[in-house]
């Protein structure tokens, strides 16, 4: 795999180089910013752009490529929503449009770092973390078959053998594509926070291809599911998130 990667100097992309230049699948990284990553090593190469709004680049520089990450970011503090939106919106989406030309069939991952605070959790289940947690994503696509038999074993384990998962899917997301010619994607997600886990712990998913358009369905401001009063809190309910109850102030900070 050829892995270009934007923001390689800062928290999330330095993690993000390091493993990519410890695995043995990815054959080559170009590192894409306004100064050198500072890092030697002969699967890495440098290519500096003084304008990185300036997205015309030689095709040739980014042509045969198979994921990019973009880990490039600011703070929205002391910002406006028209200065936070161009630094990261019209810059991830600048890049992602311009290398989608040039590599149509590549992963584009958007990446940001989280500040560690007294509140600060991992998960709706109020999980803490520290400054030493490293987050590791690694996306491939699966054959076909193989996507359905984990299908089809991950609905033996829980709905029972012979039965398949409830037929309507939430969020307006369609049908299961049952075409086991078209390939599926796996994604793997391994955490490792010394300071708050005794182990690191890994989670596996398969996806396949669905009927029909597949809308975005969950912002991070949503917070269904979350304790809100979009779920029913009364000692009958069966929702497991009834009893985690999302903060919220009685007036506004500002």
């Amino acid at each position: 795999m050829k892995v270009i990667l934007f923001g390689s100097t800062g928290m999330v992309g330095k993690s993000v180089l390091r493993q990519c230049l410890l695995d043995p699948d990815v054959e080559s990284v170009l590192s894409i910013g306004r100064r050198p990553s500072g890092v030697s090593h002969p699967k890495l190469r440098d290519l500096v752009r003084a304008d990185m709004f300036d997205f015309n680049v030689n095709a040739g520089e980014l042509n045969g490529y198979d994921a990019c990450f973009f880990c490039l970011g600011v703070s929205s503090v002391r910002m406006s929503e028209a200065e936070y939106t161009h630094l990261t919106y019209d810059l991830t989406m600048g890049w992602a449009h311009a290398l989608a030309r040039v590599n149509p069939a590549m992963r584009f991952l958007d990446t940001i770092g989280q500040k560690v605070g007294p509140l600060s959790m991992v998960d709706r289940f109020g999980t803490p973390f520290s400054a030493a947690l490293h987050v590791s994503e690694r996306y491939r696509l699966i054959d076909g078959a193989t996507a359905r038999d984990l299908q089809l074993k991950h609905e033996s384990t829980y709905f029972g053998a012979g039965k398949s998962s409830p037929p309507n899917n939430p969020y307006g997301r369609g049908d299961i594509d049952l075409d086991a010619t078209k390939p599926g994607l796996q994604v793997e997600i391994t955490v490792d926070d010394p300071a708050v886990f005794t182990t690191p712990w890994s989670g596996l998913m398969t996806y396949r291809h669905v009927q029909g358009e597949w809308p975005e369905a969950v912002c991070a401001e949503n917070t269904y599911g979350s304790g809100t009063s979009s779920v029913s809190t009364s000692p009958s309910s069966t929702c497991i998130f009834s009893s985690c109850l999302v903060p919220e102030a009685d007036q506004s900070d500002f």
